[in-house]
């Protein structure tokens, strides 16, 4: 077992780019790597309690390092459970969101939501995985891509092409992380994707996207774009009951029992709800 820090301070490694192979982060040695477009430097050792000094590292790589960010948790390399064919880079079990974020929550940095499996993206990977043909040969986009499991479930089912979008800068390099962990080609899109306004993708994936009222309001406008561009076009979403998805919007494709951690969610599973949009009214 392995576990990882990272420094977050973007900029501070002049890094050699020729150390890093077309995953990025990972060292030809395999054990460390500087890359230009991996955010600085990532190191790994081999399994310490948590809080421990890694040897050799700056404070800023520790766990909790004060680097003028928010501290990321320490990861280690986890199977999936209920998608045991994925494996991620995941914060402890015993670690919550704000845990991670030091118990505070900052405007100017989202908290580390890439270092959990969350409900709706378990559920949708499971759901790609057991049907392969929702995604075979076809362009994919996960919007709010988090950890990358949805993307990485798409990219092993047999999608043409992948592009896992995320509005946090450091979700860049944990999900190139978790796609070298899967062996599977995943490209990352840093931004707001629903700023945009014309799709060139033939499925989108939204694994637990719909948790505040704003946020759903942005995205279904966004859908209905997308819709209007393509009506070929098939919108996939997953909702362990966050209480902001219109039903009757969707058409109930499957449900399971995920299992989830207490520090995340406060219970031990949660029924996660996989979606499709329905044609656009005309």
């Amino acid at each position: 077992m392995e576990t990882w820090w990272r420094q977050t301070a973007l900029g501070d490694w002049h890094a050699d780019a020729g150390a890093c192979p077309p995953g990025h982060g990972l060292g030809a040695d395999g054990k460390a790597g500087r890359c230009p477009q991996s955010y600085g430097l990532l190191g790994s050792r081999r399994s310490s309690p948590k809080g421990a000094d890694p040897e050799g590292l700056p404070g800023a790589l520790r766990p909790g390092g004060d680097n003028g960010r928010v501290p990321e948790p320490l990861l280690t390399l986890t199977a999936v459970p209920f998608v045991p064919e994925i494996r991620l880079w995941l914060a402890d079990e015993t670690t919550g969101l704000w845990d991670a974020t030091g118990g505070g929550y900052r405007t100017d940095q989202p908290p580390p939501f890439w270092a959990f499996a969350w409900a709706g993206g378990v559920g949708l990977a499971r759901f790609v995985l057991d049907h392969p043909t929702a995604v075979r040969g076809l362009r994919v986009l996960d919007l709010g891509a988090g950890s990358g499991i949805v993307a990485i479930a798409a990219a092993r089912a047999g999608a043409a092409a992948v592009v896992a979008a995320d509005t946090d800068p450091d979700a860049e390099p944990a999900i190139h992380r978790n796609a070298v962990a899967n062996d599977v080609p995943v490209a990352v899109r840093v931004g707001d994707p629903l700023l945009d306004d014309a799709v060139d993708t033939d499925v989108i994936l939204i694994g637990d996207m719909f948790y505040s009222p704003p946020i759903v309001n942005r995205l279904m406008r966004y859908l209905r774009r997308a819709q209007a561009a393509n009506p070929s076009i098939r919108i996939l979403a997953s909702d362990p009951n966050r209480g902001y998805l219109t039903p009757d919007r969707f058409e109930e494709l499957a449900a399971y029992q995920v299992p989830v951690r207490p520090a995340l969610e406060e219970t031990s599973s949660m029924t996660a709800t996989v979606w499709q949009l329905r044609p656009r009214p005309h």
